[in-house]
């Protein structure tokens, strides 16, 4: 759960332009720093290449709009071949397998300054605001990919 509040606040940081990353990072060290931008990476280009494998039936799915976001996600994995099933399975994997390794290298001050970022950034009163300049910037990526 830390590893995931962890992920989701470094997230929020990167796609916020307004915070400098080293903010971010400045409680990690260079180890841990160089191991969260390569899994990082890894992720990116793994979501990239699962993408690439996509058919332009499956493309539609994910952008018909009379569709609710859970119907599409339901179709979409019901129109994925085997071979979609296990690139997103070894995804998950990896991710899992970055989770632990993060989580084995932080120390508890790291973890309690973590959790205290992530509790006061649930409680800032700009958190809308963030959260809708997020969903804006991905609606124009979305836009710009198509």
């Amino acid at each position: 759960m830390l590893l995931v509040s962890l992920l989701g606040l470094l997230q929020l940081y990167a796609q916020d332009d307004s915070n400098d990353e080293k903010k971010v990072f400045e409680n990690l060290t260079e180890e841990q720093q160089e191991l969260l931008k390569t899994q990082r990476d890894a992720i990116k280009e793994n979501r990239e290449s699962f993408k690439a494998t996509l058919t332009d039936e499956q493309r539609a799915l994910l952008t018909d709009v009379s569709l609710t976001k859970d119907e599409r996600r339901q179709a979409l994995l019901q129109s994925l071949s085997e071979e979609q099933k296990t690139v997103l399975s070894n995804n998950r994997e990896l991710i899992r397998g970055n989770r632990a390794e993060i989580r084995n290298t932080i120390t508890t001050e790291q973890r309690q300054q973590f959790r205290t970022a992530v509790r006061n950034a649930r409680n800032t009163e700009n958190r809308r605001e963030i959260r809708q300049r997020i969903r804006e910037r991905r609606r124009a990526r979305r836009n710009r990919g198509n």
